[in-house]
């Protein structure tokens, strides 16, 4: 199974305007010699890093998952939640965790999804927290190079333990 962003989130949808008040940074921020672009490439990262973290799109948009081989017995697990809209086969049962498609045909399957929580107004607060953690450590540790140790830090792991997946399943997920 092979899931891509379709459709990325545009930059005026990203919380630049939040993450700039975080670090502090003074009013015409682009004349300091550091462009938003950086900061908006930090909140991309961040928000990629709780995505995979999480199994949750953050920010409503779209997405294309392959399936060359199928789905047994017609039910699919998606990989990512929350799903508001599927198109190419299927009928969506959505979940806060497992969304599925069911009654899907034989054979290779491409589908079109539409997931994420909304606007960023509309993340949860403590994942919201979490990508503006993130995207600080990201700007503050930009000139450190490999100091970083790897992992998470702290704050930000403790922001996302109530969100990781438990995966007891060892495979079952696909069945109903």
């Amino acid at each position: 199974m092979n899931l891509t962003e379709d459709i990325p989130v545009a930059p005026e949808a990203l919380p630049i305007a939040a993450l700039r008040a975080h670090l502090k940074l003074p009013a015409g921020f682009d004349d300091d010699g550091v462009p938003e672009a950086l900061l908006e490439q930090y909140l991309r990262a961040a928000i990629a890093v709780i995505e995979g973290r999480t199994g949750k799109a953050l920010i409503a948009r779209g997405f294309r998952l392959n399936a060359p081989e199928g789905a047994p017995g017609g039910v699919l697990v998606l990989p990512l939640a929350p799903v508001t809209a599927a198109e190419g086969g299927g009928t969506l049962r959505p979940d806060a965790h497992r969304p599925r498609l069911e009654g899907l045909p034989p054979g290779p399957l491409a589908i079109t999804l539409t997931a994420g929580f909304g606007p960023w107004e509309a993340v949860p607060p403590d994942l919201a927290q979490a990508v503006i953690l993130l995207a600080a450590e990201y700007f503050e540790m930009r000139d450190e190079g490999a100091l970083r140790v790897a992992g998470l830090p702290v704050r930000v792991a403790a922001l996302l333990d109530r969100w990781r997946p438990v995966r007891l399943l060892r495979g079952a997920g696909r069945c109903a």
